[in-house]
């Protein structure tokens, strides 16, 4: 509800600037609680067009970086978003957006392993940079948080791909780089849905570590029971 206040109140004042940062809150934030995802695509986009005739770049390219994961999981096409997002690599890079520049590479690597496609997307940073060695300099350098979403990912398309040991692997290594509550954003909801997949894969095996990896599913499960409460839509459908 507050969400449609302010967004509200900004039309009413006809204040266009704040478009990027509001639409970010609402749509990337708040009403991913309530709301479809997909209803907030557009407006990711609308916000980034805003932001680009603003001058708000930095707002311009969190929005295409929430438009570029919800698309991954709402189904849009890998390929276009593969090809889209190059041009958005460079766009960040020439607007001096070294954050959003870096998040993109590492989601054009996600694409790109996601269809199969053997090609470095990290070569966009500097010749010889692979994954593994931008990862190994983000936790020389502490960038926790990049280190985290680089774990995530590799967990993700490992899961996706039937990978079940090395998405076990990078489970262990995301908790090395702790980042507080994961109901935020989208990317954490679904990494915490591959959780419990992941737990009940292992925990059915009886191995040793049985109980640890039950106590992971039940964790997760307990999560989107939460969850639920806001939006059975968005959460139903992975709780049952």
């Amino acid at each position: 509800r507050m969400g449609r206040v302010a967004i509200d109140m900004m039309n009413s004042l006809d204040a266009v600037e704040m478009t990027p940062r509001l639409y970010l809150t609402v749509f990337g934030l708040i009403n991913i609680w309530k709301e479809p995802w997909p209803a907030g695509q557009q407006k990711h986009l609308e916000a980034y067009d805003s932001g680009v005739s603003t001058g708000d770049m930095e707002y311009a390219f969190a929005n295409i970086n929430q438009y570029a994961f919800k698309a991954i999981y709402c189904g849009e096409n890998v390929l276009s978003l593969s090809q889209n997002i190059q041009a958005y690599i460079k766009r960040a890079y020439q607007c001096g957006q070294r954050m959003y520049w870096l998040l993109f590479i590492v989601f054009h690597q996600l694409t790109l392993d996601l269809m199969g496609i053997e090609q470095n997307a990290f070569s966009a940073y500097s010749d010889g940079m692979t994954e593994e060695s931008y990862f190994t300099m983000c936790r020389g350098t502490s960038a926790k948080s990049m280190c985290r979403l680089i774990c995530c990912k590799k967990k993700y398309v490992a899961f996706l791909t039937g990978d079940m040991g090395t998405a076990a692997q990078m489970w262990c290594d995301i908790h090395d780089f702790p980042m507080g509550s994961v109901g935020r954003i989208v990317n954490n909801i679904v990494s915490v849905f591959i959780d419990g997949m992941m737990g009940f894969f292992f925990a059915r095996k009886h191995g040793e570590d049985e109980a640890k990896w039950t106590s992971v599913g039940l964790e997760a499960i307990e999560s989107f029971r939460k969850w639920v409460k806001s939006s059975e839509w968005n959460f139903a459908n992975k709780l049952y």
